[in-house]
């Protein structure tokens, strides 16, 4: 699951319930997300602490195995440069030729 739209306080997309059920939770930006994403209403909601989140950007270093079935949340709140990384990750691997 990606929330993408959580750009301002007062939105969210992500039900914080969902946060407690997750094997990995995945931020672009620990504090923004804190402040303003669905991560931080999860932590506010009592559903995850603040401290159970990895950098995004770690998982493109090296890519981690998770059981089928597994609930992962991707939280993105809006980094231009880690967008425009995970938009040529997801590139390369549906279209290896498109280098």
């Amino acid at each position: 699951m990606t929330g993408i739209g959580t750009d301002m306080p007062h939105k969210n997309e992500l039900p914080p319930a969902l946060f407690a059920r997750a094997a990995l939770i995945a931020v672009d930006d620990h504090q923004q997300c804190l402040d303003h994403g669905d991560f931080g209403r999860a932590v506010r909601a009592g559903s995850t602490t603040d401290t159970s989140d990895t950098p995004v950007g770690l998982l493109l270093a090296s890519p981690i195995d998770r059981p089928d079935g597994a609930i992962t949340i991707a939280d993105l709140t809006g980094v231009g440069a880690l967008d425009a990384a995970l938009a040529t990750a997801v590139l390369r691997e549906l279209a290896p030729e498109a280098k």
